[in-house]
């Protein structure tokens, strides 16, 4: 049996779900070939969804397919330096929120439900896979003896362990940033801040995200040569640690997980090949500590489908439509690191020049409103 499809999607996560129903709405016919191993997503972890990423999974109808129990919406960051406290409301951009908290899984099953009453949208398994090459124009994918798939286009989303950025031999860069992350969930029993906070000191940065009904995420970030040692710390130790960090000291909570990440920097030095495409943290990641990776990549999904849209017959003009994808996210993809990685490199420094800029930029955050404003832009997507 022979199938023609329009486009064939590497990677069953957020990214690879969302693009296949974007596709899907603007008349594309999809394929989406499952990773070799879905991993396991844990309910904690949390996913910082900005207004403009809301926007656009609303409009696709994933949203409406998740309770509003399972989202808290946030209207307000508070930033904390030394002894300025700062307030970032949405407010200030006239728009109700800034964003929304959820568990990944909750957007995963949204889409899935979404995607199983699709039309001209087939799944295949990895695994089932003997072999992929081009043939003249298209891309040749026998799935088994029975099964032949010719797609225009292959698009690679399948994470940061890319097998089709491995496969077609993308050239990349990998470097392990000096910092690490450590999450810990807690309950916290009375009165807490209800908001998105992060406390900045002249090394280490610190975050909490309010989750559900009295759970928090605790966002830790410190040297990685400490992860170590912090793995064979007891919980008491933590505990300690974060109620002096946390502001918990009077209060009583219990730690329900601790994770320990690290952080790694990547970037594809080309988002494209004949008839390929990378997307999402198969094609660059970010420092997380601003939480713009996965905003960034629906950003990409959001560019890919306007100029897919415009072209009736895209095959004819693939190689311009590649080129266009890839001049346009390949400028705001160094905007986006250039940014990201100043900030964490300014914080990662403990010499007096470096710690003079920290105060100064945070004074200057204090005291402009239009410093508030390109943050509170830059948070919630709209720039």
């Amino acid at each position: 049996m022979k199938k023609n499809i329009d486009i064939t999607i590497f990677g069953n996560g957020i990214i690879g779900y969302t693009l296949a129903i974007s596709l899907l709405k603007i008349g594309y016919s999809v394929a989406l070939v499952e990773s070799t191993e879905e991993k396991n997503t844990s309910k904690e972890q949390i996913l910082f969804i900005n207004y403009k990423s809301e926007k656009f999974l609303r409009n696709l109808g994933i949203l409406q397919k998740i309770d509003p129990k399972y989202y808290k919406t946030y209207k307000e960051i508070e930033i904390i330096f030394e002894k300025i406290n700062i307030s970032l409301s949405a407010k200030l951009l006239k728009i109700s929120h800034l964003g929304f908290l959820i568990e990944s899984n909750k957007i995963k099953k949204a889409a899935k439900r979404i995607l199983k009453k699709q039309k001209n949208f087939f799944v295949f398994n990895f695994h089932s896979i003997r072999k992929i090459y081009k043939k003249n124009n298209f891309w040749k994918i026998l799935v088994h003896k029975k099964l032949k798939i010719f797609s225009n286009i292959i698009v690679g989303a399948d994470g940061k362990e890319s097998y089709i950025r491995d496969f077609f031999n993308f050239d990349f860069v990998k470097i392990q940033y000096k910092q690490c992350c450590i999450l810990i969930t807690v309950r916290i029993y009375g009165n807490y801040k209800k908001k998105i906070w992060q406390f900045f000191d002249y090394c280490e940065i610190y975050a909490c995200l309010p989750i559900r009904k009295n759970y928090f995420l605790l966002i830790f970030y410190t040297d990685r040569k400490k992860i170590k040692i912090f793995k064979k710390k007891s919980l008491l130790f933590f505990k300690k640690k974060i109620s002096k960090k946390f502001f918990l000291e009077n209060k009583k909570f219990f730690i329900k997980k601790i994770s320990f990440h690290n952080l790694y920097f990547q970037n594809s030095l080309s988002f494209i090949k004949n008839g390929i495409f990378l997307i999402g943290d198969a094609a660059h990641t970010f420092h997380p500590f601003f939480g713009q990776g996965l905003n960034f990549s629906i950003q990409e999904i959001q560019n890919i489908s306007k100029i897919l849209k415009k072209k009736s017959n895209y095959s004819i003009n693939q190689k311009k439509i590649l080129n266009t994808y890839q001049k346009m996210q390949r400028k705001k993809t160094i905007f986006m690191q250039f940014f990201i990685n100043s900030m964490y490199f300014l914080f990662n420094k403990k010499s007096g020049i470096f710690n003079f800029l920290k105060f100064f930029i945070f004074f200057v955050l204090k005291k402009k409103k239009k410093a508030k404003k390109f943050l509170l832009k830059f948070f919630s997507g709209i720039y």
